[in-house]
């Protein structure tokens, strides 16, 4: 009986690593957005596996390395390889030579990841977010340019007509940039991203409509072409940083969602600018736009002389339901 209960608990938190891996792409916990954000990358079976691949190669070197449990089982591993294998996947065509490719970019993820966790923790105290997967990511395609057995595919450039034509084109373009997180452009991607967000947090996903909007409009109104938000992939970077400054790591509030819709158009700018630096090599911004602006502004929150209406989230940030309920109990304590 013992040896039966500790088997399924083991089972139980290898599921809950992997799902978990999935569910933090927006920051949540819930097994069932996890499992959700999974199908949505599967729209394209094996860019899916792409990353689920390399997903369970992260959590196998962060084992291997000594990495704390806890963190792989937190799926802080896990999420990183999930999102090297996914942009990858978005690039080349599976064969045994990429997933070689895939097997080193999981292995260089965790080095990153282990190192920027170690190094924020001891000196800076920001949230690295997904600083591991943009790096190793960018390695791996700088160093693929050398490698002529890696080819290119349009697979998933050709699933992108998915769904196409059934909402009105603003509510497309946003189910588009919530699936392009994945590295995912099918409508039908973000009906399964969009639908788990909502379980995950009401509000996570009112905040998502926020910083879309306001991105998109920054975006436009500044002279940028709206395609741009799915064909470059930088859409996706408006809503998390929303997400994010709004009630993952501030005390959900109306001055966090103002907040966040300023954080969301500086992310637009951010995403200019990355476009123009890294075109000259040949490199996508993927989530950097975001990582900056929402390290910028917890930094400056976090070095502010007086407390104000924003609160900083002073546990392991969860839903922004969640956030705010702790807060409030504290705040009565």
């Amino acid at each position: 009986m013992d040896a039966t209960c500790s088997g399924l608990s083991r089972t139980l938190a290898v599921l809950r690593s992997i799902l978990g891996g999935y569910a933090q792409i927006y920051f949540g916990q819930r097994m069932v957005s996890g499992l959700l954000f999974l199908a949505a990358t599967l729209v394209v079976p094996l860019r899916g596996l792409s990353g689920l691949l390399t997903l369970l190669l992260a959590n196998l070197w962060a084992l291997v390395l000594g990495r704390p449990r806890k963190h792989i089982e937190e799926g802080y591993y896990a999420f990183n390889g999930l999102l090297v294998g996914l942009a990858l996947g978005l690039f080349f065509r599976f064969s045994p030579e990429f997933v070689l490719v895939l097997v080193l970019a999981s292995l260089l993820s965790v080095l990153i990841a282990a190192g920027v966790r170690n190094l924020s923790e001891r000196y800076l105290g920001l949230p690295v977010l997904s600083l591991a997967f943009v790096l190793a990511t960018w390695l791996a395609l700088l160093a693929t340019r050398r490698f002529a057995s890696v080819q290119f595919t349009l697979e998933t450039v050709e699933a992108a007509g998915l769904g196409a034509g059934v909402f009105p084109a603003g509510v497309e373009l946003y189910l588009r940039s919530l699936g392009a997180a994945f590295f995912q452009l099918s409508v039908f991607s973000g009906l399964f991203v969009a639908l788990g967000l909502l379980i995950f947090s009401r509000w996570a996903f009112i905040l998502s409509i926020v910083g879309f909007a306001t991105g998109w409009a920054v975006y436009v109104a500044l002279g940028g072409t709206a395609s741009d938000l799915t064909q470059e992939f930088i859409g996706f970077n408006f809503i998390l940083t929303a997400i994010a400054v709004g009630g993952i790591w501030l005390v959900l509030h109306p001055a966090s969602m103002l907040l966040a819709a300023v954080a969301a158009a500086l992310s637009a700018l951010l995403a200019a600018a990355g476009l123009s630096l890294l075109r000259p090599f040949g490199l996508p911004v993927l989530a950097m736009p975001f990582i900056m602006a929402v390290q910028l502004i917890i930094f400056i929150v976090l070095i502010r002389p007086t407390t104000g209406w924003l609160r900083l989230v002073r546990h392991v940030p969860e839903s922004p339901e969640r956030n705010l309920s702790r807060a409030t109990y504290m705040e009565r304590r």
